[in-house]
């Protein structure tokens, strides 16, 4: 599958997909459960160009060894 190999590449923090996988199952079900992981990838991808939003990129991505840049 491609999935789990682009999620991996995003370098989205386990904290941030967990709590994707549980505000999408409380708004949209079963459903939402598998679609807001793409969306917390798109999320963190437009963060990622975006300065003024660092603190919460930081809070989306795995790892901490960027938090200095």
């Amino acid at each position: 599958m491609i999935f789990p190999k682009i999620v991996a590449q995003l370098n989205v923090s386990t904290w941030a997909t967990l709590v994707a996988i549980i505000a999408g199952g409380i708004l949209w079900g079963v459903s939402g459960m598998i679609l807001f992981i793409p969306f917390i990838g798109i999320l963190k991808i437009v963060l990622d160009y975006i300065p003024e939003a660092r603190a919460f990129n930081i809070l989306l991505e795995r790892d901490s060894t960027k938090r200095g840049k």
